[in-house]
């Protein structure tokens, strides 16, 4: 809950004060009491009966339905240009290479930026490009976690409260607003990730040539989905057979392969690859000594054997890491500079809420396998 109020907050104490009707104060400390009214009540769904409210299917569908909706009539209505956040720009760049033979890491976007996107992350945006705007990849994957909340959460009114503290999150609105994918991508990693584990709890290497695949496509939408795969799927592969092990390192260097030779073929040299890479801007977001204890996360399985602890571990990490680094930009340039003056992007930040969500998703859940009648 902590981390859920602290990403949020500083967005709040970011951007509240551009508007005047509510004081910065008053919205950072309603939104505390608020997120922590809906925590709360998750927490006592088994508990007491007394906290479950009915909500029938149609409502959700109809509630989620007009949340989708605006979703996409903004997307449409709003003025990409006129967002100063180049995610969309670099992810529109990434797609039209891809679909035209181009090297994307030497194309510059709308405010001057260049792309950091893998290539994976261009054939997961390429359906929503074809409908007119990657951003349609946010109202896509909103209807896929919704619908997949529904299913998994334990009553209806576990999935609706999940529903309403994503939609309100300062965070997630923040994404929506500037059009980002990232949210978005590591909501449908989780996802993966979840059912997986659902229907493979026992045996979470089970299909390894499908694994293999599915693993390398998330690895290479964007590099700090390593963080989570690794956490939830490291010991389990180390414990599997050699058999096993070899099918799944096949899989995911042919799916490797196969996601990144458009973008290989269609280098001019190799020196610009040296230089213009996606690897260098993913990796320039924290300190260097943060990077060298990343190995320290394989030890995190072995140590916390239920899902539930390491999906906590992964939102911990993925929280550690920007902070760190905002931490260490903060003591450089001050509070302000880093914060107000956009020396520093604490949008990273919002990576550690898709593993809480899925988190409170398993909450009180009483097999790994059910997927538990609706009230």
């Amino acid at each position: 809950m902590g981390i859920w109020i602290l990403v949020n907050s500083l967005f709040i104490l970011k951007y509240g004060p551009r508007q005047s009707f509510i004081p910065t104060a008053w919205l950072l400390a309603g939104y505390a009491v608020f997120s922590a009214f809906l925590f709360f009540s998750i927490a006592k769904l088994k508990a007491s009966s007394r906290f479950l409210i009915v909500i029938p299917k149609w409502a959700y569908i109809a509630v989620v339905s007009i949340i989708a909706l605006a979703m996409t009539v903004y997307i449409h209505s709003t003025d990409s240009l006129s967002i100063n956040v180049d995610r969309w720009s670099a992810l529109e760049i990434s797609v039209e290479c891809l679909t035209q033979g181009l090297y994307p890491y030497t194309r510059i976007d709308h405010i001057g930026g260049v792309s950091s996107n893998l290539p994976g992350l261009a054939f997961l945006a390429l359906p929503f490009y074809l409908l007119g705007d990657v951003g349609y990849l946010q109202v896509a994957t909103f209807l896929l976690v919704a619908t997949y909340a529904y299913r998994r959460a334990r009553n209806s009114w576990h999935a609706a409260i999940l529903i309403l503290l994503f939609i309100s999150s300062p965070a997630v609105l923040w994404e929506i607003a500037v059009k980002s994918d990232f949210l978005s991508n590591l909501l449908l990693c989780f996802l993966f990730i979840d059912y997986w584990m659902l229907k493979n709890s026992s045996q979470e290497l089970r299909r390894p040539w499908l694994l293999g695949a599915l693993t390398a496509f998330f690895l290479l939408t964007r590099g700090v989905t390593l963080i989570p795969l690794s956490i939830l799927f490291f010991v389990a592969f180390w414990k599997s057979t050699t058999k096993a092990k070899l099918k799944i390192m096949a899989s995911s260097l042919i799916s490797g392969l196969l996601i990144c030779l458009p973008t290989l073929l269609a280098v001019p040299d190799w020196e610009t690859l040296v230089v213009f890479n996606p690897l260098g801007r993913q990796t320039n977001k924290a300190p260097l000594f943060l990077y060298m204890l990343l190995p320290l996360v394989l030890l995190i399985p072995r140590y916390y054997s239920t899902y539930r602890t390491r999906l906590f571990m992964s939102a911990l990490i993925l929280f550690t890491f920007p902070l760190v680094a905002l931490l260490y930009r903060t003591y450089d340039l001050g509070w302000y500079n880093a914060i107000m003056n956009f020396n520093f992007n604490f949008s990273y930040l919002n990576m550690s809420l898709p593993p809480i969500l899925f988190w409170l998703l398993t909450q009180n859940q009483q097999t790994k396998n059910d997927l538990l009648t609706k009230t």
